[in-house]
């Protein structure tokens, strides 16, 4: 979907994520400076997606 997004020229595209990627770190508020280990496979696939959309949208 990003690489369809970036050849058809969208400007903002939204990418949903969970708070499963914060994984076993346990303050509250969770905060995106300080995320613990990835508990799930899931967990993983959100954080990697978080990435990929981060490099695309430095790169449009």
């Amino acid at each position: 979907m990003l690489q369809a997004a970036k050849e058809e020229g969208v400007k903002r595209f939204l990418y949903a994520t969970s708070s499963s990627v914060y994984g076993d770190e346990q303050r509250l508020p969770k905060v995106e400076a300080k995320i613990g280990k990835p508990l799930l496979p899931y967990a993983v696939s959100k954080s990697v997606n978080e990435m990929y959309a981060k490099v695309f949208g430095d790169h449009l």
